[in-house]
């Protein structure tokens, strides 16, 4: 049977990707991809200034007796010479770029020094792009779904939970016949803060974590009773990226402190629900920014009045016609927040 080139699926395949900034799940639907973005965008409207796809060079800092203050954020550029007419020429100067910071720095937590970092955890992935077996047509007859594979599951030899979304054509994130599946787990390489023994600890752990996503991958869709009914994998990439990490957040292994207009955010760890979680860190780090502030009217995110008018309304109209139980939604949440709990990490 006749099938695009892979170069040909790639190119559609990110087309469609849009914008997913740094995220470690590459997710093609328009969710949690977005949110740093958003967020940055959102600050730049009220006069802050934000890096993207750059990462800085490094941070001056001013000694005070009230402690360590972050004082400029140093980038790489360059001034292209007199002769260079369009840019990127090889005999381009480098130079740097200061940028000061009166208020507030916001870097991710994997920029900070390795004297800051308290362990090697590593959220490791798996994407894997299928075509849909000819015998049953749409493959899993489904747009979206999430596998939970409970830790140490028989073949599969894996130490921690592994989660598995499974999405097809119909979110627009792979031509009609093919879908992509995501796997995630964890690898907890050690917690030990000298790289020596770090470094035996974390080949060993991620090389298990690879293989019981690839044992995972054998099991739920690469293996069939019948060679018809398998779906055929065209392409697969692992990777993984370091989680957490941060001792305390505001000193080093040595004692030496983090400047106090330093705000470190953790890359988030492995959960189903990364967008609540991408808000919380935002909530979090918006009480520490304005926690100083003389006004107490301050909210993250404030919802409108007329907003707030609006859900109120269909609240009610939701209770008068269909819901009995004034109780149903906190039943709802409960059943929400159990299936949630099962489906973690740990």
């Amino acid at each position: 049977h006749h099938q695009p080139p892979l170069s040909t699926f790639r190119c559609w395949y990110i087309s469609r990707a849009v914008k997913t900034n740094n995220n470690t799940h590459a997710n093609a639907q328009h969710t949690s991809g977005e949110i740093g973005q958003a967020f940055c965008r959102n600050c730049a409207v009220y006069g802050g200034i934000y890096l993207l796809r750059r990462c800085p060079r490094a941070i001056t800092i001013d000694r005070t007796e009230y402690g360590c203050v972050a004082k400029d954020v140093l980038i790489a550029g360059y001034q292209p010479d007199k002769d260079d007419v369009f840019g990127g020429d090889p005999g381009d100067v480098s130079i740097e770029k200061r940028i000061p910071c009166k208020v507030a720095v916001v870097i991710p937590g994997d920029s900070l020094p390795p004297a800051f970092t308290s362990s090697a955890t590593r959220l490791v992935r798996r994407i894997s792009i299928l075509r849909t077996a000819e015998s049953n047509g749409s493959g899993l007859g489904t747009s979206s779904q999430l596998i939970v594979i409970p830790p140490r599951s028989g073949t599969i030899h894996n130490t921690n939970v592994i989660h598995v979304l499974v999405q097809d054509s119909s979110l627009m994130v792979c031509p009609p016949g093919y879908f992509v599946a995501h796997f995630t787990t964890t690898a907890t390489c050690c917690s030990s803060s000298d790289r020596s023994t770090r470094t035996v600890d974390t080949n060993s752990d991620l090389e298990d974590a690879i293989a019981s996503l690839q044992n995972a991958a054998d099991l739920l869709f690469l293996s069939s009773p019948t060679e018809e009914d398998t779906p055929m994998e065209l392409y697969h990439r692992t990777y993984s990226v370091a989680i957490g990490g941060v001792s305390d957040g505001t000193t080093s292994n040595d004692g030496s402190p983090l400047p106090s207009n330093v705000h470190v955010i953790p890359r988030l760890k492995q959960s189903v629900t990364s967008v609540d979680e991408a808000f919380e860190t935002a909530n979090v780090l918006f009480r520490t920014i304005v926690s100083n502030d003389d006004r107490n009217d301050l909210e993250f995110l404030k919802m409108s009045q007329k907003v707030r008018d609006k859900f109120a309304a269909l609240r009610r109209d939701y209770n008068v016609s269909e819901c009995n139980d004034p109780n149903e939604d906190d039943m709802e949440q409960s059943a929400l927040d159990s299936a949630l709990e099962m489906m973690s990490p740990s």
